[in-house]
């Protein structure tokens, strides 16, 4: 800024001249209030003229008080210019850990919040099995076909009951 009057990228230079000024007459520059702030940030985001998408994975898996903040971050800034958020989150923990923390319905706190839920349906075991046996033909191009049978075999029988519940251990079977 020069002189409070925020200026564009060009003229930036002249805020360097003005600080001998500032200097002299005392005046100190005062820190900006949140709302000052806030304006800045949508008139620098309209600018911009960009489509930012900020994304929290996994946020059930944070401590209570860090679901709270993450909350309170979204609810404040959701309205910003040309912003979205991406939640990704199991709802029933996200809700515990609000009611938790702010003994509010957490339900409630999160329809506040979320503008669209979209809800994710749990992979069935053949979906699993499936997922395992096609990256599985990646790793082993050409097994002979009494190998793939036992290989499948164990997939369904033996790793689909005892380990594969969610695509997540998939992958981490896979990466083993």
């Amino acid at each position: 800024t020069f002189f409070g009057v925020v200026l564009p990228s060009q003229l930036g230079w002249l805020s360097s001249v003005a600080a001998p000024f500032r200097r002299l007459t005392g005046r100190k520059k005062e820190p900006l209030t949140l709302d000052q702030l806030k304006q800045q940030c949508q008139s620098a985001l309209l600018k911009a003229n960009i489509q930012l998408i900020i994304v929290f994975d996994d946020l059930d898996r944070l401590d209570p008080s860090e679901v709270i903040d993450i909350a309170r971050l979204v609810k404040s800034t959701v309205d910003l210019p040309n912003v979205r958020f991406l939640l990704a989150y199991d709802r029933t923990n996200v809700a515990a850990c609000i009611k938790r923390q702010l003994g509010v319905e957490g339900e409630q706190y999160l329809e506040k919040i979320i503008q669209l839920a979209v809800n994710v349906p749990s992979a069935s075991s053949y979906d699993l099995a499936r997922m395992v046996a096609e990256n599985l033909k990646i790793v082993f191009p050409s097994p002979p076909e009494k190998a793939e049978g036992r290989v499948w075999l164990a997939i369904w029988r033996d790793l689909h009951g005892l380990y594969l519940k969610t695509p997540r251990d998939v992958g981490r079977l896979l990466n083993v």
